[in-house]
């Protein structure tokens, strides 16, 4: 059956397409378990840095003038492998219902914006960015409202015995002084801080990382020859490099606004009342002058960069280790028709006047090109495919017989919508009936399949144009 041939290897828009990570591809309880052991890992790899950058930030005994590799010796000197594991147990448990927090109100929030732009004027990746812009920003304000709190009493576990600090016996201990000293308020010093900044610190890093991955790539000559596909191989490394400059970038720029921070959450007595941003500032000023901004910058530059790194690599390995395979999965389902137990499909394929919808329908029934005219109303073929007989609605029509559409829809497994790849005057239109179908009731659990009739014209909108025009990227809960 060429059609569906055609229809399956379409969908090949570019040689980079495999490194965008697509969350409905995921089996989600296999992605936060497997997710869970593999970030724990990667945490409990990265947390000495962590240790050691914060134990710099905040002292003022002279560890802030140390090198961090020297901090770090000493640290094992006094306190031993515990020393620099401080606040990991708290923060391996309490990240766990985080990340499930953070990736849950981002998926939510995207798919909010994604129909609320979903009539805008506006191109489709566009509009996909700012779906992801805006559901990135708050995802963070919510996850602030989560991780601040982890945040304080971590980082109070890693400064232990520290001049200024407090010392606590455990977790509980340490939310139990600071409400008690501070009330329910001392578990969010630091919280307007990060809400303020995170949200433009990850759009530096992710800025820095696409741009990265850009140069990576076109210096490799995939970015002109986009009929070359990288192994698998090169695609993590080329990730693993832009993270790590993502991070290297990020840290330069971030670092003042983190030290400020994170004493701002741990310090106790300044001698002048509870600690204040403002407060915070004056006193790094009064010790170091701009370099104290810069305190643990070391570690936390080494912390980033690996952070980076390691992250990317680590979310593309679940990622691989959970998605459903295309090809094994998805496409049979597109071309066989959802379940390969069914003897009988009832498939509907509609589409404008003259967008070749008859002339498709022939070819998938005798297997040539048979002269047709326009439909009026409908045609109805049976189409056998190994031991499937498809039923196959052709509706055809402009205008008002375009509204009797949903009329046909009852107990359809399968809808091929059929545009003309040489009319991009109805592009516009041609996405708005589709989206208009896709939300009847009907038609809601078929699957669709797009065929972008007349690619042979000179002048015909290629398969990566059409995906954009018709908004495909934002089906994120259909198969098609």
């Amino acid at each position: 059956m060429a059609v569906e041939t055609e229809a399956a290897t379409a969908p090949n828009l570019a040689a980079l397409a495999d490194t965008n990570i697509n969350w409905d591809r995921l089996d989600k309880t296999r992605f936060h378990i497997i997710g869970a052991i593999l970030f724990t890992a990667q945490s409990a790899l990265l947390h000495p840095t962590a240790v050691v950058k914060t134990r710099m930030q905040v002292d003022g005994s002279g560890l802030s003038h140390m090198r961090g590799v020297t901090v770090f010796k000493q640290i094992l000197k006094n306190d031993g492998i515990p020393g620099i594991f401080r606040g990991f147990g708290t923060s391996a448990v309490g990240s766990l219902p985080g990340r499930v927090l953070a990736l849950t109100s981002l998926e939510v929030s995207k798919d909010m914006m994604l129909k609320y732009t979903e009539r805008l004027n506006m191109s489709e990746a566009t509009r996909v960015g700012i779906a992801n812009g805006v559901a990135g920003m708050l995802s963070n304000l919510v996850s602030c409202a989560y991780f601040v709190p982890l945040e304080v009493t971590c980082q109070r576990l890693m400064v232990q015995g520290l001049p200024g600090t407090t010392f606590c016996n455990g977790p509980f201990d340490v939310v139990r002084k600071v409400i008690k000293a501070e009330g329910f308020r001392g578990m969010y010093r630091g919280f307007g801080l990060t809400a303020v900044t995170q949200s433009p610190a990850s759009a530096l890093w992710w800025g820095a990382y696409g741009a990265a991955q850009h140069i990576i790539w076109r210096s490799l000559g995939y970015i002109d020859n986009m009929e070359q596909k990288p192994s698998h191989m090169e695609m993590v490394s080329v990730q693993a490099t832009a993270g790590m400059l993502a991070g290297a970038c990020s840290s330069v720029i971030t670092t003042p606004l983190d030290t400020v921070k994170t004493r701002l959450q741990v310090m106790d007595d300044y001698g002048v009342g509870r600690p204040s941003v403002v407060k915070t500032t004056k006193t790094l000023l009064k010790e170091d002058g701009w370099r104290g901004f810069y305190r643990g910058f070391g570690p936390r530059f080494l912390n980033m960069s690996l952070y980076g790194t390691t992250m990317i690599v680590t979310y593309e390995l679940i990622r691989n280790a959970c998605c459903y395979d295309a090809t094994k999965k998805e496409m049979p389902v597109v071309m066989v028709g959802l379940d390969a137990t069914k003897k009988e499909m009832r498939v509907v394929m509609v589409g404008f006047d003259a967008v070749g919808k008859t002339t498709i329908l022939y070819k998938l029934k005798l297997g040539e090109i048979v002269p047709t005219v326009a439909t009026i109303g409908f045609n109805v073929e049976t189409v056998e495919y190994k031991d499937i007989s498809f039923t196959v609605w052709d509706i055809g029509g402009w205008g008002k017989i375009e509204l009797l559409w949903k009329h046909y829809f009852h107990n359809t497994q399968g809808l091929i919508y059929v545009v003309d790849s040489n009319d991009k005057d109805h592009a516009v239109v041609a996405r708005d009936e589709l989206h208009r179908i896709l939300n009847e009731d009907e038609p809601r659990d078929a699957v669709l399949l797009v065929v972008a009739n007349k690619q042979d014209l000179p002048n015909a909108m290629k398969a990566a144009e059409i995906t954009d025009k018709l908004g495909l990227y934002s089906l994120r809960q259909r198969l098609w």
